[in-house]
């Protein structure tokens, strides 16, 4: 007969678990978007200037932690989409403010009803007490942690 394996198993497992899930979330989310013809980095820079207004590539790098020249490449590839579009920046002479276009308030707004259909199918997959004992769990975690 197997032995219940011990509490600090079980955290080793979850803890294991944990490491996966965001590898696994981006994989989802990708699937979820690209046919819509974005990935997941366009959709990252696109939702930011839609919910915060225009911004530079600099400005938009030190929002997300990423390196300008990452931001600037998906800010290109968005730009060849008609996403965004490329403005005058008073502040500065070389550093254009990057902005969304309808299209990309358009595209915005259908990833998230995409990604709140994705969400109401995987939270009926649970009940509301397993759900709600997860989000405690690891709320205390992260507080001991």
């Amino acid at each position: 007969m197997a032995m219940r394996p011990t509490r600090e198993q079980d955290l080793a497992q979850i803890l294991a678990l944990l490491r996966l899930v965001p590898s696994d979330l981006a994989d989802a989310y990708q699937r979820l978007h690209e046919a819509a013809g974005v990935n997941r980095s366009e959709l990252i820079v696109l939702e930011r200037l839609a919910d915060d207004g225009a911004a530079t590539v600099p400005d938009l790098a030190r929002a997300q932690g990423v390196s300008r020249q990452h931001v600037q490449q998906v800010c290109n590839r968005l730009a060849e989409k008609e996403l965004i579009a490329w403005g005058r920046n008073p502040a500065h002479k070389r550093s254009r403010l990057a902005a969304v276009t309808n299209e990309g308030y358009k595209t915005v707004d259908q990833a998230r009803m995409r990604e709140s259909r994705f969400m109401l199918t995987l939270a009926g997959q649970f009940s509301a007490s397993a759900l709600d004992m997860t989000r405690r769990t690891l709320e205390s975690l992260r507080t001991m942690l």
